[in-house]
C-alpha cells in the first residue's frame, strides 16, 4: 500500500523524495514536519498489519469468541493504511502544476516497483531454497521464469502480489496537475468543502447505505440471512453507486484540504473520535458476521465512511502533535524510513510467502495463529525495510553513475 519528499506515494507507499546530502541534513530536519514521516511509517506498518489477517487464515475462521472479535477491531484500526497514504498525496503533492518537472519524478517510483519485483520472483526462491529448512518447509523445485513470462508479470503488476497500489497510483499520479487545477480553481474553504462532500456522498456512502436487504423479513436481525441455495439476497440500492471509485480523488482532495485549512482537535477529541470510529466499524463487522467467518463486502473496502473517519483521526493525530523536542538524529532517522516504505509496502510479499507457510506448518490451529501477530508483523517490517533500503542504495548508486557518465561526456 505510499509518499515521499515532496511526493507521497498514495496507496500507498513511498518515496519518491531526492536523497537529501550530509550537509544539508540539520537544515532541512528543522524544516521538514516529522508528523508526515511518522504517517507514511504507520501506513507502511499498518499494509503489513492488514496482509497478516490475509496470510495467517483469519478470514476463514467463524468470527466467535473475544481473541476473533478483538481482530475485528485490530482490522478496522489497520483499515487506514492505504487511505493515509492516498491523502498523504494531497498534502503534500496539492501545488504541483502540470511541467516535465513534476513527471521526471516518475521514474523514481518505476525504479523502485522494478526492482522489488525482482526481489519479489527472484530474491524469494533465494531466500526459500536457503531458509526452507530453519523455517520447518518442505524443500521446493522453481520452475525457470522466461523472458516473456517475467514481461508479462511486470506489465500485468503481478510481481508482488500488492503491486495493484502501483497500478493504481500511477495514474492518480497523472492526474494530480489536473486535480490540483480544480481545487485551486474552486474560490472559497465553503466550495472546497462541497467537493469534499460530493467526493463522499458519490464514493463513501453507497457503501454502507447499499448494504442492506431491506425486503426480507428480520433483516436487521440476520444480516447474512441466505436463500435456499445458499446465496445471499441481493442488497436494495438506496442511492446510485456507479462512482465508488473514484474514492482515491475524495481521498486526495482531503489531503489538500488538511494541507490548506488544517483541521486542529484536542488530543483528547481527536483520541475520542478515533475510538468511536473503530468501535463502530469493527461493530458493525461483528454485526455483518452474525458468527459466520467474516463476510467481505463494500462495506470493508478502502471507501468506507468508518475507514475515512479512523484516516482522518489518524492523520490529524500524528499532524497536530508537536516534534519540537525531537532529537535532529531521531528526525532524520524517522526521514530515511518513511523514504523506504513504497519499497517496503512492495517486498514485503516475498516475506509473506516465506514466513506465512511456516506459522501455519508451526501452528495447525488457525484461530491459535492470531496471537501470532505481535511477532510475525515486526519481523515482516524490518526485512522489508532493510531489502527497501538496499534498493534504495542500488537506486543511489545508479543516479552517481549516471551523474559522472553525464560529466565526462
Amino acid at each position: 500500500m505510499m509518499k515521499k519528499n515532496d511526493t507521497a506515494l498514495v496507496a500507498a507507499v513511498a518515496s519518491t523524495a531526492e536523497p537529501i546530502s550530509e550537509a544539508n541534513a540539520e537544515r532541512r530536519m528543522d524544516t521538514r514536519s516529522p508528523a508526515l514521516d511518522v504517517i507514511r511509517i504507520f501506513a507502511c506498518f499498518s499494509v503489513i498489519a492488514i496482509h497478516f489477517l490475509l496470510n495467517s487464515g483469519f478470514y476463514s475462521i467463524p468470527v466467535v469468541g473475544g481473541r476473533m472479535y478483538g481482530m475485528v477491531f485490530y482490522r478496522a484500526l489497520f483499515s487506514c493504511c492505504v487511505p493515509l497514504y492516498m491523502m498523504l498525496s494531497g498534502y503534500l503533492l496539492c501545488n504541483k502544476k502540470l511541467e516535465r518537472k513534476y513527471y521526471g519524478r516518475i521514474w523514481r517510483i518505476l525504479f523502485v516497483y522494478l526492482a522489488s519485483s525482482l526481489f519479489c520472483i527472484y530474491g524469494y526462491r533465494f531466500l526459500y531454497q536457503r531458509f526452507y529448512g530453519l523455517l520447518g518447509l518442505a524443500a521446493m523445485e522453481f520452475p525457470p521464469i522466461s523472458f516473456w513470462e517475467f514481461g508479462r508479470k511486470i506489465l500485468n503488476y503481478e510481481g508482488s502480489r500488492y503491486a495493484w497500489y502501483v497500478e493504481m497510483y500511477l495514474g492518480l499520479f497523472l492526474l494530480i496537475p489536473f486535480l490540483n487545477l480544480i481545487y485551486h480553481h474552486l474560490p472559497n474553504q465553503k466550495t472546497k468543502q462541497f467537493l469534499i462532500l460530493t467526493g463522499f456522498v458519490l464514493s463513501f456512502l453507497p457503501t454502507l447505505v447499499n448494504s442492506f436487504n431491506l425486503t426480507q423479513p428480520g433483516w436487521w436481525a440476520n444480516p447474512t440471512m441466505r436463500d435456499q441455495n445458499g446465496s445471499f439476497y441481493p442488497f436494495t440500492n438506496l442511492i446510485p453507486d456507479y462512482w465508488r471509485c473514484l474514492y482515491p480523488f475524495t481521498y486526495y482532495f482531503v489531503g489538500c484540504y488538511l494541507r490548506e485549512y488544517g483541521l486542529k482537535l484536542k488530543l483528547w477529541t481527536n483520541l475520542l473520535l478515533l475510538i468511536c470510529s473503530v468501535a463502530l466499524y469493527g461493530g458493525f463487522i461483528l454485526w455483518r458476521c452474525n458468527g459466520q467467518s467474516y463476510i467481505d463486502g463494500t462495506w470493508s473496502d478502502w471507501n468506507t465512511p468508518f475507514t475515512l473517519a479512523i484516516a482522518v483521526s489518524l492523520f490529524c493525530l500524528f499532524l497536530n502533535r508537536s516534534y519540537r523536542r525531537v532529537p535532529v538524529w531521531m528526525k532524520k532517522l524517522l526521514s530515511r524510513l518513511s523514504e523506504l516504505t513504497l519499497g517496503a509496502y512492495l517486498v514485503s510479499d516475498a516475506f509473506d510467502r516465506l514466513i506465512y507457510p511456516s506459522l501455519k506448518q508451526r501452528q495447525p490451529i488457525e484461530v491459535l495463529r492470531m496471537d501470532a501477530f505481535v511477532i510475525i508483523v515486526p519481523i515482516v517490517f524490518v526485512c522489508s525495510m532493510f531489502t527497501a533500503w538496499l534498493i534504495q542504495l542500488l537506486y543511489a548508486l545508479l543516479q552517481r553513475a549516471g551523474r559522472l557518465l553525464h560529466k565526462e561526456s
